[in-house]
């Protein structure tokens, strides 16, 4: 296991977003005025699986696979 300076690096996860360009955060800052804690919420907290279709368990998100939801299916082949 290797770790940057934060949880944030590597892939997609729950709730992390995994890499990013650096760049992200000078736009969410200057152009979606949003905060630095803001930002910081977004990208380790409301990010990752749960970002891209709703839900942090895969679990759930497999079950909506099989199902056929479209977002599931979005954030399922990003995470893998």
């Amino acid at each position: 296991t290797t770790m940057g300076m934060t949880p944030l690096e590597g892939l997609v996860m729950s709730t992390r977003s995994g890499d990013v360009d650096p760049g992200v955060v000078i736009h969410l800052a200057r152009h979606g005025r949003l905060d630095l804690d803001v930002i910081d919420s977004m990208l380790n907290k409301k990010s990752g699986l749960v970002g891209l279709c709703g839900s942090s368990d895969l679990r759930a998100v497999l079950e909506r696979v099989e199902h056929g939801d479209q977002s599931a299916v979005d954030a399922y082949c990003v995470l893998v």
